[in-house]
């Protein structure tokens, strides 16, 4: 599974629920999407939940795995609540062209994560190519990102879910949401009948008042 499952708590109210209505016992490893969907073409696993829809289709292109989309929230550039950029209530695409002619520092997490590579997708809209000393990659999970973030005083892109859990513990606040690029849909991949039993749970209301309210699960 995506790192955000973990850290936004839902990993751990799910992975018993399962066990208990299935009789399965449920393995997980919590990596970044662009690792998770590695392991499951490898056949290291059975299962991921995953938020790159694009990355996804491709294996099922190639029969690699079947998916359905399971859930949704929404992606949150966050920052200091001094906001140097002035992001506040402005769209995605010009605070990050805002945020990179300012120099004002953005923490990347740097690790083909779904999150990482959505936020690379974002900079290529504004049409930026994030480099120089105040643009720092730190290859950490989500957690990790936040708290080094908080540290620096500087910008960063979240998922809602993850934010909402955490932001108790670090000093960042929320600057742009409800952008209509920052949508942030889940989905579940299976490789054979074990995964396929996963995935179906999934999609059980069991399940879905899980996910709620951090996300929105999917008819």
């Amino acid at each position: 599974t995506t790192t955000s499952v973990e850290a936004s708590g839902l990993l751990d109210r799910m992975a018993p629920a399962f066990e208990r209505q299935s009789g399965m016992h449920l393995r997980v490893v919590a990596v970044g999407t662009g690792q998770a969907l590695e392991l499951l073409r490898r056949g290291d696993v059975v299962a991921a939940i995953t938020h790159d829809p694009e990355a996804e289709k491709a294996l099922v292109e190639r029969r690699v795995a079947e998916r359905v989309e399971i859930m949704k929230n929404d992606f949150v550039l966050v920052g200091p609540e001094s906001d140097p950029a002035h992001a506040r209530g402005r769209g995605i695409e010009e605070v990050l062209r805002a945020i990179s002619a300012g120099g004002h520092p953005f923490v990347s997490r740097g690790d083909d994560s779904g999150t990482h590579r959505a936020e690379r997708r974002l900079w290529k809209a504004a049409g930026i190519e994030p480099r120089g000393p105040a643009y720092r990659e730190v290859g950490q999970g989500m957690a990790e990102t936040l708290a080094i973030a908080g540290e620096m005083a500087a910008y960063t892109l979240v998922d809602s879910a993850t934010f909402a859990t955490l932001r108790s513990r670090v000093r960042l606040a929320p600057m742009v949401s409800g952008d209509v690029r920052l949508g942030n849909t889940y989905s579940v991949l299976w490789r054979n009948r074990r995964g396929r039993r996963f995935a179906l749970w999934l999609r059980s209301e069991p399940a879905r008042s899980l996910m709620r309210p951090r996300f929105e699960p999917l008819p």
